[in-house]
């Protein structure tokens, strides 16, 4: 009996063992944190060029190898690039991945470039599970989203901050869906405001509406007048109407 005992008390501690194992070695995994998938002229990779990037993150103390992992953005495909031999993260630090197909450059390259309408990234371990996934919408010139903070699963429109902590988080997006000549819409991603250029002395009138086409802003910019103030737009994805050009507009 008590053979039998001590049996069954090796199994148990084996069994309580391998569990402790398994949340530890979960809880030491690297996590999404950032994208840049619109990179005109914010941040430049190591060889000068503007690309976009993915941004992981280590949340633990120890540093992580991620070598062997493999990225990708096709659920179809999940071992689409593996990272190089000798890739690790520090605890608490971030590591950048250039998504511009060019394995060749200087400094970790993945096989793809992401899409600005949006997509879906796949993390996965050598022994081929899943470990990670980040899915992200139609993204803007560049303006990165990320999740705020890093260890967070709140996911945000933010400033890139490659290889720091993410945010600040931006206030207003704008993306032309109809755009005709003679009025130009300037926009910066930490205020509430919109600058307008025009040709001629016309009177423009300024709507935004709602997913489901109801109107809650309307005013008209008289000759002379230059600014669109909407501080006052509550947080959402609508529709603007600058005169003949219409926009899409994300209010954070």
């Amino acid at each position: 009996m008590l053979r039998g005992l001590v049996v069954r008390m090796g199994r148990g501690l084996m069994l309580w063992a391998l569990l402790l194992t398994g949340i530890v070695a979960q809880a030491q995994q690297v996590v999404f944190s950032e994208v840049l998938a619109v990179n005109k002229k914010a941040v430049m990779d190591p060889s000068g060029e503007y690309d976009d990037y993915i941004e992981f993150y280590n949340p633990s103390e120890v540093e992580i190898d991620l070598s062997g992992y493999f990225l990708s953005d096709d659920k179809d495909s999940l071992y689409k690039w593996s990272f190089p031999e000798g890739t690790t993260v520090d605890g608490g630090d971030y590591l950048i991945v250039w998504a511009d197909g060019q394995t060749a450059q200087s400094g970790i390259h993945a096989s793809f470039k992401l899409s600005s309408k949006g997509e879906t990234l796949y993390l996965s371990n050598p022994s081929k599970i899943q470990t990670s996934k980040f899915k992200f919408g139609r993204q803007y010139k560049n303006v990165s989203y990320s999740y705020l903070p890093a260890t967070s699963r709140v996911k945000k429109y933010t400033k890139p901050t490659p290889g720091k902590a993410n945010g600040p988080a931006c206030k207003l997006l704008l993306k032309a869906k109809k755009k005709k000549g003679g009025v130009k819409a300037l926009w910066d991603p930490m205020k509430t405001t919109i600058q307008v250029q025009r040709e001629g002395d016309k009177i423009l009138r300024v709507e935004v509406s709602n997913k489901e086409g109801s109107k809650i802003y309307r005013t008209e910019l008289n000759p002379g007048d230059e600014e669109i103030n909407l501080s006052d737009v509550p947080a959402g994805k609508y529709e603007l109407k600058i005169g003949p050009n219409t926009y899409r507009l994300v209010i954070q």
